[in-house]
């Protein structure tokens, strides 16, 4: 049954984004005092529709992929139907306006989805969130680093000389890095040992030719939640051991520790055993008598308990913060992405990289099925997408709309009808092309 998530999370984010996107449009036609001849949720035949005062028709339409605006005069071939005549209300063209009115038509599209970014991200932020913090072991398989550093459990407090607290800023301080030759500085805190180190990785067109591009594991950085000690509650078996936050089990009943969940497994299948667990603390191994509690499971079965946590970075805004951050998230994440265009259209990044519609849909499904920060950031990632693409200066696109009226501004005369058909074919062209294109990768994925 979760195939039926792939639609459904595709449908409900491309439907939020294409909406707020039109939206955009139709303050901008209000504000120009341009009229609206329709507002459409999804295309084709209206289930649902009414008029506002003014006449504009808002219509939830049959097939649920996007929206449009249609204002009046902006193609006079198609007829719209139905049209309300409100009498009293100004019925301005869109062929009367300037073209600075029509550049401002465009923009305020993509603009809206920067917006919507911009307030998710915020959102995001002040809501708060635990996240695990970036502690890893080297892979062995990446010989540089693990003669660097060996097999000793790391946390990465830096990367490039950028302070970091989370697997969310590595991935994005490392993603700046696509394409790139020369070195990647990682700082590292050695927990075992509580030594800090700096670490020059070098990289060579780092994944240029990748489709998908495994960005930690290229590095020999093996993520998991270690056995590192966060909370510890008043009261239980583990404060009455004499555990620490930041203690590093290795140890629990004579059994080497390497993974949280194998010390939690532990501890579960041991209520009321009095036990031997072995941490390293401050870099030197201390030995521990504790003795299991219990506690009734779901099942009414009996399990153990510690009562210890992972350590986790909470990482929490007030308002304005929260709104800095979304407007910064937003901004580094458009350089990002117009930086991923340049290395591809320069050939120093692969293509591969660009998902489709059915990539996109796999991502929604998955997003819709677990929490929703992380529904959340898809749906600011895929509006603030929305809102780039549409910008480029491409006929078919709100770019392209910008380009032929900047044009006209500066020129002075209208562009020739016959250029702007064969611009309008070309830009049929390519987004066909780019289509074809993201729908064989998502295939190559598949396959």
């Amino acid at each position: 049954m979760d195939f039926l998530y792939y639609p459904l999370g595709f449908v409900l984010l491309l439907g939020i984004v294409v909406t707020v996107h039109e939206f955009g449009h139709y303050v901008a036609a209000r504000l120009v005092g341009v009229h609206v001849l329709r507002f459409s949720v999804g295309f084709g035949k209206a289930l649902l529709g009414f008029h506002d005062k003014r006449g504009t028709y808002f219509t939830l339409s049959v097939i649920p992929l996007g929206g449009y605006v249609k204002l009046l005069g902006e193609d006079e071939s198609e007829s719209i139907a139905p049209v309300k005549e409100c009498s009293g209300v100004p019925r301005r063209s869109f062929l009367d306006l300037s073209g600075w009115q029509k550049i401002f038509i465009a923009v305020l599209g993509p603009g809206a989805n920067f917006l919507l970014s911009i307030c998710v991200f915020s959102l995001i932020s002040f809501s708060g969130s635990y996240e695990p913090a970036p502690v890893f072991k080297v892979d062995k398989q990446n010989e540089f680093l693990y003669e660097q550093i060996g097999v000793h459990v790391h946390e990465i407090v830096g990367i490039d000389d950028l302070e970091v607290k989370t697997w969310g800023a590595i991935q994005l301080a490392l993603a700046n890095r696509l394409g790139d030759s020369g070195v990647i500085r990682l700082s590292l805190l050695d927990l075992e040992r509580e030594l800090q180190r700096t670490v020059d990785v070098p990289i060579f067109n780092w994944h240029s030719d990748d489709h998908e591009p495994e960005l930690l594991s290229s590095l020999g950085i093996k993520p998991g939640i270690f056995p590192l000690v966060g909370k510890i509650m008043n009261g239980s078996p583990a404060f009455k051991a004499g555990l620490r936050e930041k203690d590093l089990v290795t140890e629990f009943d004579g059994n080497k520790v390497e993974y949280w969940r194998d010390l939690v497994g532990a501890i579960e299948v041991s209520p009321g055993a009095e036990v031997e667990i072995g941490v390293l603390r401050s870099g030197r191994p201390v030995k521990l008598l504790a003795t299991i509690g219990s506690k009734i499971n779901a099942d009414e079965s009996t399990i153990g308990y510690l009562g210890i946590g992972p350590r986790v970075e909470l990482i929490e805004n007030g308002f304005g913060a929260s709104l800095i951050k979304g407007f910064v998230k937003t901004w580094d994440m458009t350089l990002m992405t117009m930086s991923f265009f340049k290395k591809m259209i320069f050939g120093e990044l692969s293509t591969g990289n660009l998902m489709g519609p059915i990539g996109i849909a796999k991502v929604a499904g998955e997003v819709v099925q677990t929490s929703m920060t992380q529904f959340l950031t898809v749906l600011a990632l895929m509006s603030l997408s929305l809102g780039i693409i549409n910008l480029l200066p491409i006929p078919m696109l709100d770019g392209g709309m910008v380009l032929l009226n900047l044009i006209e501004l500066i020129t002075g005369r209208p562009i020739p009808e016959n250029v702007q058909v064969i611009g309008f074919q070309f830009g049929v062209f390519l987004i066909g092309g780019l289509f074809v294109l993201v729908t064989y990768n998502d295939l190559l994925r598949i396959f």
